[in-house]
């Protein structure tokens, strides 16, 4: 009952709210996949690499699991984390290099 005294002014008559999100797009993110050992993979998902400026080499990389990410059960396991402690070592070895 409370939503619905709320959000009467900005329905014009109708019985649920519209919401319109900013039209906006993102364009594919080219990303560096030259490390040997890494399994790769086309997501369609957004990513904050779009942001990055100039041309150094992207990788996109996480210990998660793609089901899960960003979602209300989103988790890591603990060797997860471990194995991705000599993972990034490797990423950091190979942009080095």
């Amino acid at each position: 009952m409370i939503i619905a005294i709320s959000t009467k002014p900005v329905t014009s008559g109708s019985q649920w709210p519209s919401v319109n999100w900013a039209n906006y797009d993102i364009n594919p993110v080219r990303i560096d996949h030259d490390v040997e050992g890494f399994e790769t993979a086309v997501c369609s998902y957004g990513t904050d690499l779009v942001s990055l400026q100039g041309s150094q080499k992207r990788y996109l990389y996480d210990p998660g699991r793609t089901v899960v990410a960003q979602s209300d059960h989103e988790y890591v396991t603990v060797g997860d984390l471990l194995a991705a402690v000599d993972r990034y070592k490797r990423l950091i070895a190979a942009v080095l290099a």
